[in-house]
């Protein structure tokens, strides 16, 4: 499409987003960025070359191109919620939140939001409230045990006791328990 038609948006953005996926990361980026320059008042290409730079941990290119994606398209729950990650990698707890709660309200279903808005309440020390953004998000009752079991485990492990070990009981088998806890163990 691109050999016969340079200027062809769509195609200069999808195939950055195809680029990046399969792991061309700099190249998808060219593409968004020729992508970008074809259109640049299209709020979604500045939203997916923030998403490749932040892919390659280039934060503050990341920011300025989720930054105009929001001025294009103020309330994209998407890329609200993407700052706000860029916020909160950053240590910037109380911005990350601000963002994550701008994004909710936006789109109160965005389970990005949600997650992200339960990690750093719970980096912030409200382990509390970020227990509540797992239970509100759309979860399964299945996901939102798992999720207080993630949880439980990264803040105080010791705390878990029979009563919850039973609720988990419910949920999954030995097996699965097993396998949950090992993944946990992988990430904390």
């Amino acid at each position: 499409a691109l050999r016969v038609r340079p200027d062809y948006f769509e195609a200069r953005m999808n195939l950055g987003n195809a680029l990046r996926l399969l792991g061309r990361a700099e190249e998808g980026i060219a593409a968004l960025r020729a992508a970008v320059q074809l259109q640049p008042n299209v709020g979604l290409a500045h939203y997916n070359l923030g998403i490749a730079l932040l892919a390659l941990n280039r934060p503050e290119e990341a920011y300025a191109s989720i930054e105009r994606a929001i001025q294009l398209k103020p309330g994209h729950a998407d890329s609200i919620d993407v700052r706000g990650e860029l916020f909160r990698v950053a240590g910037r707890h109380d911005e990350a939140q601000r963002d994550f709660n701008a994004a909710l309200r936006s789109d109160p279903r965005h389970a990005y939001a949600h997650h992200h808005l339960a990690i750093s309440l719970g980096a912030s020390g409200r382990p509390t409230e970020s227990l509540a953004h797992y239970e509100t998000g759309p979860f399964s009752e299945r996901e939102r045990v798992a999720l207080r079991y993630a949880d439980q485990m990264y803040f105080d492990h010791h705390k878990i006791d029979h009563a919850f070990f039973a609720e988990l009981e419910r949920h999954f088998t030995d097996d699965e328990i097993l396998e949950l806890s090992w993944v946990i163990g992988e990430f904390i």
